[in-house]
């Protein structure tokens, strides 16, 4: 090493460059051998005091705690003893970031050697720690809180808990003497630091699954990362790094934060939903609520609270239960433990961050309100939370601006302080006697607001209309759309929100009667409040809906007893021109804007109707989706535009619903569709890829077992190719699952083959591209497709499709076949420009000569290659006798008789292949014994020399060098010896 320091002229750069990027991307695939040998290369670095060496060393210690390598005990102890034998290195400005990473990392390591069997490298660890800690605690501030964080998961350890102690209560017994623990919170711990907390490796697919990873397939993705990084007793460790590289290392931007990614609270719920014991859950629920109890209202981002306060308000409500208890519950308690016993002396300080982090999150919208998330939070929690935060119970005079905010629309909360759970009442006719509870009926994206009961005509605002009509922005919360009902209906809102699920579909039955029976009192204005109202009344019950786990006919008629399939019922029983039904579809309509998945809804709801459960053979299966379709068709005002279209359109988006609803169902409802609704299904990209999006390998299956039984037909010789043409802009999984379905119907078309070649890029599709292959390796297709084939561009050195398959077609058919294909199309394409060039007006052919001699090259320079690399004849797959065949050799003279000279010159060595001497070739063709003659008086046998095979006449080699004329003609003229005793194939020019 002193030796390459000598001789260095340009400080060790390219070396620490190649170091920073073979343990940034490729530790985790280095052997321990390896790894040693890095940790060796390493302390000679530092030992000669090369710079930059962080770009080394901090890359090394992220990768410490992943995967093994927290193990691999001869390397920890070989790196410590780096920081033993080079202390002055470390003592500079410029290796302050690597002392504070190490300091980090092994207290990391630390908890990973609890266990009894890593005592001696544990103990070694600890005073590694703390040597540094005491004598380079000033430089180890600036890591600031993140070092407060990691310090209190082994403060309680016998060595650490003195200098926590020393920390806390005696900070003069330290360096830095201006205030302690406090003046260590002070400090924001830079960026970088939260990016190098978790491997290389784990960042890596962190990042994808909240980038990439979309709602449908999130569960297949979630159940590999598990498998993958959290699956052993130790990974419960990382859980907290990774919260915290979430919160504050991922910011997404406003295109997947709106889009159906991955989202990073419910990422948040996947991990604590893995932790195992409750002191791993505490540890993380720290990392989770870090930045809102010390939130300072300086230079803070949003993103940084962002997570937790859409983690409480999603769980609200739900059953989601972690180690036994309720998660909502969990977090409550946590947060008002942490803000009054996180550091007494501040908890002052601690409570009003707490307060001004949630005040932020409403004032930039995160939330409309925290109001749904307090009425939400039961008795038994509420004791602790007046407890710490009495100023959401109007203890204090900033409970105002904390829980109500004024609406855009100028509507607030109810202005008083919330009281505690009352207890259960029979609901009432009057509304302002029932404790409504709005944590379940209010609508995430609105205002939370109990107005007082008031006439219809007299509260209600400018009716908002729907579709393409001009829409307000501003939309009336449940509770405002409640407020504005007639009194008669509110009872029945709030049982239907409240009640049990016979209540709720008693509620409905009222409804119906009264809406649907005898709605000639109702308006287009009624409509349109009415589907706003009853849509977000019974939103909560279907977005837990779900196909039941044991799929019987009772389960199957329990699953369809619920508020919303009443009203189907109504739908379905009522004749075509009822005015019932025309109202009850009318209210769908206007209902998908709050309740987009009624479509599939009622998909579900007819497939019950036409099982087994109830037989109704008689009744068109879809007639209500179809109606239905009009009715948002005409409430949209698109019925000028082609119901055909629209309709496909519209059952599409239902399969793709129900995708998403519960993948499980996507085989029982595209068979049903398929079978049903052929007309819009059969055939439709937009359907199959609906489908497919949302099925795993086991959905596969049964949908290719069905395709093969008859059972299910997807695809038709008719119209395949419309499908086909559209799959290259899918994924690669969905590509994959799609070609199984579609060759399982073993359709007899090939135009699908043609429509595939026209769209495809065999760069961009790699996919579509090994199809073609597949489809046309092993027969010569017809002309039609072969000239497809042919139109792909021969000089494109990424792309050999026609030369390869070529070649298959040699093997797996016969290369004569193939000669004759070629000559066919040749001759055709100089009869056509002969043609062209009698009239003066080019031919209007896709396919041109000079593309055929190009492909023909291309195949030379393959045989070329094959001699050159000293491979026998047979590797070359039977060109040589596709090239030298009688059919090709005519096609080729006549192909050269018709050339002009600059493009003679340009396929010379195409045209090299056919002999020049043109009428003995047509001697050939009259008198097939004169040429007998000629092959007994030909130079071979005067000289004696061997005649070469073909195949390996020099001309014949493209690049070789061209011999004189004499030498070069004679074996072309007599090449090769079976076809000079019979005449040649007849070349079809028409």
């Amino acid at each position: 090493m002193t030796v390459l320091s000598m001789l260095n002229a340009d400080a060790f750069a390219p070396v620490v460059k190649t170091l920073n990027i073979l343990l940034q991307d490729k530790f985790s695939k280095l052997s321990d051998t390896t790894k040693k040998q890095a940790v060796w290369l390493l302390k000679g670095m530092t030992k000669s005091g090369i710079a930059n060496l962080d770009r080394a060393h901090i890359p090394f210690m992220r990768n410490l705690t992943g995967g093994e390598n927290w193990k691999n005990i001869a390397l920890l102890e070989s790196y410590m003893e780096i920081f033993a034998e080079n202390r002055s290195y470390f003592e500079t400005p410029a290796s302050v970031p690597i002392v504070q990473m190490a300091v980090l990392t092994f207290i990391q390591l630390i908890q990973y050697h609890s266990p009894l069997q890593f005592s001696v490298i544990k103990d070694k660890e600890m005073d590694f720690c703390l040597d540094l800690l005491r004598t380079r605690f000033v430089d180890l501030s600036l890591a600031g809180r993140e070092l407060t964080r990691s310090l209190m998961a082994v403060c309680k350890m016998p060595k650490m808990k003195e200098f926590w102690n020393d920390l806390v209560n005696n900070p003069k017994n330290l360096p830095l003497t201006a205030g302690g623990l406090p003046q260590f919170l002070l400090s924001k711990s830079p960026r970088w630091l939260f990016a190098h907390r978790i491997s290389t490796e784990l960042e890596v697919k962190v990042n994808f699954m909240l980038s990439k990873v979309r709602a449908p397939v999130v569960n297949r993705y979630s159940d590999i990362f598990i498998k993958q990084y959290l699956s052993t007793p130790e990974s419960e460790l990382i859980l907290p790094e990774l919260i915290r590289f979430v919160i504050r290392a991922v910011h997404p931007s406003n295109e997947i934060l709106g889009s159906d990614v991955l989202q990073r609270w419910n990422f948040i719920l996947f991990l604590l939903q893995n932790c195992k014991t409750s002191q791993g859950l505490n540890n993380c629920m720290l990392a989770l609520f870090y930045d809102w109890i010390l939130f300072d209202g300086v230079e803070n981002n949003i993103m940084n609270i962002e997570p937790a306060t859409l983690l409480l308000m999603n769980v609200r409500g739900n059953s989601i239960r972690v180690l036994g208890k309720p998660l909502f519950v969990t977090l409550i308690d946590y947060l008002c433990k942490i803000a009054l016993e996180f550091h007494p002396p501040t908890q002052v300080k601690t409570r009003k961050s707490v307060l001004d982090a949630i005040q932020y999150a409403v004032e930039k919208r995160v939330i409309p309100s925290f109001i749904p998330i307090l009425e939400a939070v039961p008795e038994e929690a509420r004791t602790a939370l007046r407890k710490a935060f009495p100023e959401f119970f109007g203890e204090d005079p900033t409970a105002q601006r904390l829980v109500d905010r004024t609406n855009t629309n100028g509507a607030n909360g109810n202005g008083k302080p919330l009281p505690p759970s009352p207890a259960p009442q029979k609901p009432s006719g009057d509304l302002d006697e029932f404790p409504m509870d709005t944590s379940s009926l209010s609508d995430p994206d609105e205002e939370v607001a109990l107005p007082a009961k008031a006439s219809v005509a007299k509260r209600r605002p400018k009716t908002p209309t729907l579709g393409k009509r001009s829409r307000s922005s501003e939309q009336p919360s449940l509770a405002q759309c409640v407020g504005m009902m007639a009194p008669s209906l509110q009872p029945l809102f709030v049982e239907m929100a409240e009640g049990t699920d016979d209540e709720k579909c008693q509620a409905m039955e009222n409804f119906v009667m009264e809406v649907i029976n005898e709605g000639q009192n109702y308006d287009m204005d009624d409509c349109e409040l009415l589907a706003r109202t009853l849509a977000l009344t019974i939103k909560p019950i279907y977005d837990r809906f779900a196909l039941p786990e044991n799929l019987t006919d009772e389960s199957f008629e329990d699953s369809v007893q619920s508020p919303l399939f009443i009203l189907f019922r109504r739908v379905w029983e009522e004749s075509e021109d009822s005015p019932q039904r025309h109202r009850a579809l009318n209210l769908l309509a206007e209902m998908t804007e709050c309740l987009p998945d009624i479509g599939f809804y009622l998909v579900y709801y007819v497939l019950f109707r036409k099982t087994k459960v109830i037989q109704d053979e008689d009744r068109d299966a879809l007639a209500d989706l179809e109606a239905l379709c009009f009715a948002v068709r005409r409430k949209n005002q698109t019925t000028d535009e082609d119901a055909q279209t629209q309709y496909e359109e519209f059952v599409a988006n239902c399969m793709d619903r129900c995708g998403r609803q519960d993948h499980r169902m996507v085989v029982h409802i595209a068979k049903f569709l398929y079978r049903e609704a052929p007309r819009v299904t059969k055939d439709s990209p937009l359907f199959a890829h609906a489908v497919i999006s949302h099925i795993d390998a086991w959905e596969l299956r049964a949908l290719w077992n069905l395709v093969l039984q008859r059972r299910l037909v997807m695809f038709s010789d008719k119209a395949c190719a419309n499908v086909v043409r559209e799959t290259v802009k899918w994924e690669t999984i969905e590509q994959t699952f799609f070609w199984k379905l579609f060759h399982a119907h073993e359709l007899k078309t090939d135009s699908w083959i043609i429509e595939l070649l026209k769209v495809v890029d065999f760069k961009k599709h790699p996919e579509a591209a090994i199809q073609v292959f597949e489809s046309l390796k092993d027969t010569i297709p017809r002309e039609e497709v072969f000239r497809e084939v042919l139109r792909r561009e021969p000089d494109d050195a990424d792309d050999h499709t026609f030369s390869t398959l070529a070649m298959q077609w040699c093997i797996n058919d016969s290369p004569a076949n193939v000669a004759e294909m070629f000559a066919k199309i040749i001759a055709k394409l100089v009869q056509k420009k002969r043609q062209a060039n009698k009239h003066s007006s080019p031919a209007k052919e896709e396919l041109s000569l000079e593309h055929v001699l190009g492909h023909i090259t291309a195949i030379q320079s393959f045989v070329a290659e094959n001699d050159r690399s000293g491979g026998k004849k047979a590797r070359d797959g039977g060109f040589t006798q596709m090239l030298y065949h009688a059919s090709m050799q005519l096609a080729l003279a006549k192909a050269k008789e018709s050339a002009s000279p600059s493009v003679r010159e340009k396929f010379r060595e195409v045209f090299s292949l056919v002999a020049e001497e043109e009428p003995e070739e047509e001697e050939d063709e009259v008198k097939p014994i004169a040429t007998k003659k000629v092959k007994k008086s030909s130079s071979e046998e005067k000289t004696g020399k061997k005649r070469p095979a073909a195949g390996k006449s020099t001309s014949s080699r493209p690049g070789s060098s061209r011999l004189s004329s004499d030498e070069e003609d004679e074996p072309r003229l007599t090449r090769p010896k079976k076809h000079r005793n019979k005449s040649p194939p007849t070349v079809d020019t028409e």
